[in-house]
């Protein structure tokens, strides 16, 4: 599996780069948007013993998918798209905001996927 990201850095600009790994590389992701309730979730997530290398809320989304798998996307509140490869079980999870206000695109036939903000021309 391959991920390729290029990042608009907002929160933890040093240190929230992607692809970002997550216990010991067996998970991957690659998130655009934004997680309103990250430090919440990071300290319920440090009072059930994960550890954090960064301060980003992309970080929070691979320790709660450690924990909560696909029941993540119930916790999380913002504006999110995000893909997120498991290279032990094989298993790719993506998925978006509620609202969809994140892009979140597959084309079956190429196996390309894409989470993208869209142009806009002023």
């Amino acid at each position: 599996m391959n991920f390729g990201f290029r990042r608009l850095s907002i929160i933890d600009i040093d240190n929230g780069n992607q692809p970002l790994s997550y216990e010991n590389e067996r998970y991957w992701i690659i998130f655009n948007g934004e997680i309103y309730n990250y430090i919440e979730l990071r300290k319920e997530l440090i009072d059930e013993g994960y550890v954090f290398t960064t301060d980003s809320d992309t970080e929070v989304i691979l320790a709660l998918y450690s924990s909560k798998k696909e029941e993540t996307v119930q916790k999380l509140r913002g504006m999110f798209a995000f893909v997120i490869w498991d290279k032990i079980e094989l298993k790719l999870f993506g998925a978006r905001d509620h609202f969809g206000i994140k892009p979140f695109s597959i084309v079956s036939k190429m196996m390309l996927l894409t989470l993208h903000q869209k142009k806009r021309v002023f």
